[in-house]
């Protein structure tokens, strides 16, 4: 009835990083709420990030916009993933930070024209539409998740303010 554990370390794991504090995560965190994405990204190595536009005229709960980012994030994530270049961009991304930022959209409209202009950039883009089970009604566009270039998601979302 003796049983046997086996403790195997590789060595080729990589080591635990110190925490970057001067990463555009912290900075999100204790940054100004008025600001603007282009104006809380900084020249730091990256080169890919992930925005998400929340609808704010269907005045989400706070869980429910949770969800909904969680809906973009991983719509976008499997839309790029679906093409060589995409999973070269989602390593990138990857190795970088997987830099994540929030922000304001004014209406379903909006969320729909940033789509479109993302669209024309030829980033990864995802519309999340909402089935309707809770709070807002189905068929809602909820959030608007864009991911790409820093350079090229600046272009539809620099000027938009963080949630």
């Amino acid at each position: 009835m003796g049983g046997f554990i086996s403790l195997f370390w590789p060595t080729n794991t990589p080591s635990i990083k110190e925490p970057d504090y001067n990463s555009v995560e912290n900075e999100v965190i204790g940054g100004d709420m008025g600001a603007s994405v282009s104006t809380v990204t900084r020249q730091s190595g990256r080169t890919h990030k992930m925005v998400f536009v929340a609808n704010m005229e269907l005045g989400m709960g706070k869980g429910k916009l949770a969800a909904q980012v969680g809906h973009a994030c991983l719509g976008v994530y499997r839309f790029a993933m679906n093409s060589s270049e995409g999973k070269a961009a989602i390593n990138s991304w990857t190795r970088r930070g997987e830099v994540k930022i929030v922000v304001k959209g004014n209406t379903t409209q909006h969320l729909s024209e940033l789509y479109k202009k993302a669209k024309k950039l030829q980033l990864y883009a995802y519309l999340v539409q909402d089935a309707g089970y809770t709070q807002i009604p189905a068929g809602s566009r909820t959030v608007l998740g864009v991911f790409g270039p820093v350079e090229d998601v600046d272009q539809v979302t620099g000027d938009l303010k963080l949630l």
